[in-house]
């Protein structure tokens, strides 16, 4: 879910997809189990990015380096929202 929102919004590229894609089905699908439940904690996209930028952790900001950079991040948490809720149902 997380990967393919990334490439929906073009974060990544599509030989990033690619190679995700290729180890997840030669790697993932024999080795993970798959569970029956889930726990899914419904917050809005807007509060997630206020505690991101709260966080100020290095590794997750340092992508981060204009306004546009700032827009995208905020456009794929609403994105990432929209899949969790699809995939929930």
């Amino acid at each position: 879910l997380f990967f393919r929102n990334l490439y929906d919004s073009e974060l990544v590229t599509r030989t990033d997809w690619k190679v995700y894609k290729a180890f997840f089905h030669t790697i993932c699908d024999e080795t993970i189990n798959k569970e029956d439940r889930m726990i899914y904690i419904d917050t809005a996209p807007t509060k997630c990015y206020e505690r991101f930028k709260k966080r100020d952790r290095r590794a997750e900001t340092s992508r981060i380096t204009s306004p546009d950079e700032e827009a995208k991040f905020a456009a794929y948490l609403v994105s990432l929202h929209e899949a969790h809720q699809r995939m929930i149902g």
